[in-house]
């Protein structure tokens, strides 16, 4: 698996969470896989 990247402002906005934000906001998560060698946490369960 590599990089993924999602746009979730209209999931948060539906749960009203960008309630004081400026008009036009989005919300753009990533997450990509660790370097190798670095120490993860227990709660890493899918290695991101």
């Amino acid at each position: 698996m590599g990089t993924a990247v999602v746009e979730l402002t209209d999931l948060i906005a539906s749960k009203y969470l960008l309630i004081g934000y400026p008009p036009g906001i989005q919300v753009i998560i990533r997450r990509k896989p660790p370097h190798s060698g670095t120490q993860l946490e227990f709660t890493n369960t899918q290695s991101y």
